[in-house]
């Protein structure tokens, strides 16, 4: 066998197991348009660098028929090429969506590595443990004690943690749907910022009758900002659009 045909078939299984874990994990932890709002991009690039590029690169560097080392040395870059992607997954599952936020005036994507483990354990029985298969719905109210209020604040400002990323400060989504619905923006607003605004909505819609009695909020991922079509009536999110909401 030449090298250039074992390298060839090496591609062919990288690609087949690198799309298998990528879909999935985009399908559990990243569903759309998660993986954009947090910025999955670079990391899928450097994991599939990694993992599809470099290795089947190394077979074609060291492949030779009849090389008494060859076997070590496949099985050598096969075990760096599963390190590679072992530490790929859990960097992603790490930094996975956990929680959609309210809180003020927007939603707020949180993901796992950003609450803190102590957080966790403050927290109610239905906030005390981090979801697995995308990011869960809630709200976050400040606590009624202004010292409290203003401690977190404080410390928001230095780098820690905000009320996003409180799970004792979390309540069912439910319960701040009223606030949600006071809150809301005129879509009109957001189509003077982006005149495409209309026809977009419209294609994304779950129902096109929404268009006249829905109002919108910022959604705030990690590297990038959306916009989240609320119904006022029901004070459901209908659908994320890819828009500036600012």
């Amino acid at each position: 066998m030449s090298r250039w045909r074992a390298a060839g078939i090496h591609l062919c299984i990288s690609v087949a197991v690198a799309t298998f874990f990528i879909l999935a994990m985009l399908l559990l932890w990243y569903p759309p348009p998660y993986f954009l709002l947090m910025g999955g991009t670079m990391l899928l690039v450097l994991i599939a660098g990694c993992d599809v590029v470099l290795g089947p690169l190394l077979t074609l560097i060291v492949f030779k028929t009849g090389k008494k080392s060859l076997p070590f040395d496949l099985a050598t870059i096969a075990f760096l090429q599963a390190v590679a992607l072992t530490y790929g997954l859990y960097t992603m599952f790490a930094a996975r969506p956990v929680y959609t936020v309210f809180a003020a005036d927007r939603f707020e994507v949180t993901a796992a590595n950003e609450i803190p483990v102590g957080e966790l354990s403050r927290a109610s029985p239905e906030f005390s443990s981090l979801p697995l298969a995308g990011p869960r719905l809630v709200g976050a109210l400040l606590p009624a004690n202004s010292d409290e209020r203003l401690g977190i604040a404080m410390r928001s400002m230095v780098g820690g943690p905000d009320i996003k990323a409180m799970p004792r400060l979390y309540v069912p989504y439910q319960s701040v749907k009223p606030i949600v619905i006071s809150r809301l923006r005129s879509l009109d607003d957001l189509e003077k910022k982006n005149p495409a605004t209309r026809a977009t909505l419209l294609a994304k819609l779950h129902d096109a009758a929404l268009v006249d009695r829905a109002g919108y909020l910022p959604l705030v991922g990690r590297f990038r900002s959306m916009v989240a079509v609320v119904d006022r009536q029901s004070g459901d999110i209908d659908t994320i659009v890819d828009l500036d909401p600012w």
